[in-house]
C-alpha cells in the first residue's frame, strides 16, 4: 500500500470527526440505577474497634447502604435496630 502524507492527514481528520461527533457517551460507561453498598463483614475488624468512626468513613467513601454481619442479643454493633 502506498499512503501518502495527504491521504494519512485526510483518514486522520475523518476520524477525529467521527469521533467528536459520537460524542463523549459513546465511549464513557452507562449510568445504571443501581444501588452500590458493602458488607460490613468486610470491614468487622474496623467495626468491632469502632463502628461509629467506620461507618462515617465508609459514607465518604460514598457507600450509602450497608448490609450489616453482627447481630448478637437483638443488636447491630452494641446498637439496637433504630439507633443503628
Amino acid at each position: 500500500m502506498n499512503n501518502s502524507r495527504r491521504t494519512f492527514l485526510k483518514h486522520t481528520s475523518l476520524a477525529v470527526a467521527g469521533a467528536m461527533a459520537l460524542g463523549n457517551e459513546a465511549f464513557a460507561a452507562k449510568k445504571t440505577d443501581q444501588i452500590v453498598g458493602i458488607q460490613l463483614y468486610t470491614v468487622r475488624d474496623d467495626m468491632k474497634k469502632d463502628p461509629l468512626a467506620t461507618l462515617k468513613e465508609l459514607r465518604t467513601m460514598g457507600y450509602t447502604h450497608v448490609e450489616h454481619a453482627n447481630y448478637v442479643n437483638r443488636k447491630l454493633y452494641g446498637w439496637s435496630a433504630a439507633e443503628f
